[in-house]
């Protein structure tokens, strides 16, 4: 008998851990996607929009410049910033005042070192910045 009741605490012991044996044996998860690779300047480029209407052009090469709005009907909207400047081949930004004076908010967006050096060659090239800084004409 006492053979029997063994084998019953065995048998109800065996059968209580099969769901947890076969919960373990349940398929893995499918790996994570790599991360997304880093755009190269090229697809930054094509990224990167170089007309935004009227009130847009590229200066010196890479440089792009969009003044806000101003002719009429002037869109219900606030700007961020008077004048931006773009580097094209880094996508960095350099947002303006009227006057050429550099915003401190929102701050620069540097995105590269190159694209800091040729914004700050941009702010000190006089005869440039006069082009950047002249308004458009309405169409």
């Amino acid at each position: 008998m006492k053979s029997r009741r063994r084998m019953w605490i065995v048998v109800v012991l065996a059968a209580s851990l099969l769901p947890l044996t076969v919960s373990g044996c349940g398929e893995t998860p499918p790996p994570r996607p790599p991360p997304p690779p880093t755009p190269t300047l090229d697809e930054r480029r094509v990224q990167t929009p170089t007309d935004f209407g009227y009130n847009t052009r590229v200066v010196d090469g890479d440089i792009h410049v969009w003044h806000a709005p101003h002719c009429r009907p002037i869109p219900p909207a606030e700007f961020v910033a008077s004048v931006i400047l773009t580097d094209l081949d880094s996508g960095s930004h350099l947002y303006l005042n009227r006057d050429g004076s550099v915003r401190t908010s929102p701050a620069p967006d540097y995105r590269t070192d190159a694209g800091r050096n040729r914004l700050a060659g941009v702010l000190k090239n006089h005869s440039l910045m006069d082009v950047i800084l002249t308004p458009f004409e309405c169409p």
